[in-house]
């Protein structure tokens, strides 16, 4: 059996999932069994991921294979890069990702639309909060336990939350049409970008505090620039009275003090000056720039949020229209006593004025008129052959025109009914 690579296209987040999920359980685990590889305990589940996308594009007899010489790779890591001869608990980390390889091997049977257990991504999350929790706790004693995996576990933690946002986001999908139609593309990535735009949001108004923190050095840093830049510009362009006089300032500052000053000349105050009006010129003119392209996409936000809220207020103030629809067959069948219906069977329409489609409506209504059985519920496809019951499709949905032949098919292939 050949590699579902359209499958893995839809499969490969699963991986990923559980190796961001696991990765705080693994910092723990190192930390109590041996603080000093903490900084190495990613190779891991970075190892983890593509074995275990290997194992799903294998073919169905050799993914077990794959599983067992993935566990072996992972061990063989763990010899090399972990300390396990001080901590040989430390063996627990391949071992456990070699369980989970074999654990993840019916995902590649699975349907497209068909997501991990729940308990994973609830997990997962509980075993990122603790450890950010012992971290934190580790950083304000003194201990700094947790020091060398800080980035490791901020890293992961905002993979973990994607993937699994992600995949909650599909799931829902699927709920919603009641796992019987397939999603439109359009709408998945509707629900796609918004999820992912939500969490942005929500990420950067956490980051508030740190984004002023960078803002504030970049604005330091465009100070230093521009002093830099003018004493720069100053230094090209002092004369030689400016020299002497510069050196006559550092001499009486030196008398009077006995220390060395090294104050600004005045050429070089005037362009310091200058030049930072120039960048705050500038960075009034790039934050002009980037508040009306951010004006104009808020402007087409609110209009598109306007069109929604319009058709929902329509929707929303429509009454109920109760309307009731004929879906059988032909509603002529139904007759309403003995006599009507000796006359309609005694009753012979001329079916030499009449086209091949309307000859088999015809003959299909006397079929329905013979066999009471059938039931006004009963369609065509219940009722006769293959053959003839597409011929009649096509005679009342016009789906194409008949040909005599295909008349005197139809004709062959009910007059036995």
């Amino acid at each position: 059996m050949r590699p579902d690579t359209n499958g893995f296209a839809k499969k490969y987040q699963h991986p990923l999932l559980v190796a961001a999920a696991s990765v705080p359980a693994a910092v723990l685990l190192t930390a109590a069994l041996c603080p000093e590889a903490l900084g190495r305990v990613w190779v891991l589940p970075a190892l983890f991921v593509p074995l275990a996308w290997l194992c799903l594009l294998l073919p169905g007899q050799r993914r077990v294979a794959g599983a067992a010489v993935g566990t072996l790779a992972l061990i063989g890591c763990a010899v090399a890069l972990l300390p396990i001869g001080a901590a040989p608990f430390l063996l627990l980390l391949p071992l456990l990702y070699g369980a989970a390889l074999f654990l993840l091997l019916p995902v590649a049977a699975w349907p497209t639309g068909q997501e991990l257990p729940p308990y994973i991504a609830a997990g997962g999350l509980a075993a990122h909060l603790f450890a950010h929790l012992a971290s934190g706790y580790a950083d304000r004693t003194g201990s700094g336990l947790y020091r060398p995996a800080q980035l490791l576990l901020t890293v992961t933690f905002a993979a973990f939350l994607v993937l699994a946002l992600l995949a909650l986001n599909r799931a829902s999908l699927r709920r919603a049409s009641q796992e019987r139609v397939q999603v439109p593309g359009r709408m998945r990535r509707q629900n796609t970008a918004l999820t992912l735009g939500l969490l942005l949001l929500a990420a950067g108004v956490a980051l508030l505090p740190q984004v002023a923190a960078f803002l504030k050095r970049v604005w330091q840093l465009l100070w230093q620039g521009v002093a830099a830049a003018a004493a720069w510009l100053a230094a090209l362009l002092k004369t030689d009275g400016a020299g002497s006089g510069g050196t006559g300032d550092a001499l009486t500052a030196i008398e009077l003090t006995g220390e060395t000053v090294n104050r600004p000349g005045f050429l070089e105050v005037l362009l310091q000056k200058l030049l930072g009006i120039v960048a705050v010129l500038a960075v009034l003119a790039l934050a002009g720039f980037l508040l009306t392209r951010l004006f104009r996409l808020l402007r087409r936000v609110a209009a598109w949020l306007r069109q929604r809220l319009a058709g929902f207020g329509s929707a929303a103030t429509k009454d109920y229209v109760d309307e009731i629809t004929d879906t059988r067959e032909d509603a002529v069948y139904s007759p309403s006593s003995l006599v009507k219906r000796v006359k309609e069977q005694l009753y012979r329409a001329d079916e030499s004025r009449m086209t091949p489609a309307q000859r088999v409506r015809y003959r299909y209504l006397r079929l329905r008129l013979r066999h009471r059985e059938w039931g006004t519920a009963a369609t065509a496809r219940d009722t006769l052959p293959p053959t003839a019951a597409q011929l009649y499709e096509r005679a009342r949905y016009g789906a194409g025109s008949l040909t005599g032949e295909e008349a005197q098919q139809f004709q062959q292939d009910t007059h036995r009914l």
